[in-house]
């Protein structure tokens, strides 16, 4: 019986306050740049490390980003940390969601450099990256040695091991903060997200 071929799986978690084009581009670059056979958007009920005054319930950026998804078969989204009873780490997510899948299965957690040049305040780093990759999207021209050299040396450590990945990406410059703010203030928004999520956001009155 022949070895069983090794998969890889991408997780991109965030708040998804609203979900948007960059969060979408992000993914299937990075599943294009390490063969990934599909990514799984996590939502994040209330994210450890990020305060959002403005932060729409859990249910509703799920549902923006199941419409926002849906489109794509390699993408998936999940309720699990939505469904775990208090602050969600990534940690404690992959440890899970590894236990759901067979042995030849390998994971990718996607992430920004912002949150990368701060995995020292992450629970458990150096765990997390026994679970799993890190696949860390950067801007073209990104001076990773610049950053790294004014970072803290245990977050020098962590980002130096095999495990972690850099992806460049052109990217889309786009931010929910941004698209909050032009909603509130009655500013084109529309071409900023998939055109579902930009019609729950209209149809439901949200961000205003």
């Amino acid at each position: 019986m022949g070895r069983l071929r090794k998969v890889r799986i991408g997780v991109l978690g965030g708040s998804f306050n609203p979900i948007h084009l960059g969060h979408l581009f992000a993914a299937e670059e990075v599943m294009h740049a390490l063969s990934l056979e599909q990514v799984i958007f996590m939502t994040s009920p209330r994210p450890p490390l990020k305060e959002e005054a403005d932060l729409l319930d859990a249910e509703s950026r799920y549902l923006m980003a199941a419409l926002a998804t849906s489109s794509n078969p390699r993408f998936s989204i999940s309720r699990m940390e939505m469904e775990r009873p208090g602050i969600s780490y990534t940690v404690d997510t992959m440890e899970e969601l590894k236990k759901g899948y067979p042995q030849h299965v390998g994971f990718f957690f996607i992430l920004g450099t912002d949150a990368a040049f701060e995995l020292d305040s992450w629970k458990d780093p150096e765990r997390l990256l026994e679970l799993c990759g890190l696949a860390v999207v950067s801007r073209p021209g990104f001076d990773r040695e610049k950053a790294l050299a004014g970072a803290s040396s245990r977050v020098r450590e962590l980002l130096a091991r095999r495990e972690v990945r850099f992806v460049e990406t052109e990217g889309l410059d786009i931010s929910s903060t941004e698209i909050r703010k032009r909603v509130r203030q009655g500013r084109p928004y529309r071409y900023l997200l998939p055109e579902a999520v930009a019609s729950f956001i209209e149809n439901h009155g949200i961000y205003r």
